[in-house]
């Protein structure tokens, strides 16, 4: 009955397309027929994106500024028994939303 948010990369970067997704959050999800539900973010500015080194002050650094502007988009549900198609099917959902997301749109990648 609990939400739970993961991010598959299992780090952030400051690379154009988000990185190779780990398996075993659609391992977990396929056995436990729990739904996947892909979320697109993209950062506006450079700024946003993870610039410390270290996390603590990575996160005074973030939670200092006034504001921070994102695109997100909620795909819909993926239900499956499949580990392999959740991962495909939701890493490529994300890349081609954040790809769209970047358009004419993000700092970073102008």
């Amino acid at each position: 009955g609990y939400n739970i948010l993961v991010f598959p990369e299992g780090t952030i970067s400051s690379d154009r397309e988000p990185l190779p997704f780990r398996k075993g959050t659609f391992i977990e999800a396929a056995e436990n027929n729990i739904p996947v539900i892909p979320i697109a973010i993209e950062f506006k500015s450079p700024r946003d994106l993870w610039t410390v080194e270290k996390f603590i002050p990575q996160y005074f650094f973030q939670f200092a500024k006034w504001k921070t502007t994102v695109k997100l988009k909620f795909g819909e549900p993926i239900y499956s028994n499949d580990s392999l198609m959740l991962w495909t099917s939701s890493e490529q959902w994300i890349k081609n939303e954040v790809s769209l997301m970047q358009k004419g749109w993000s700092e970073a990648f102008k």
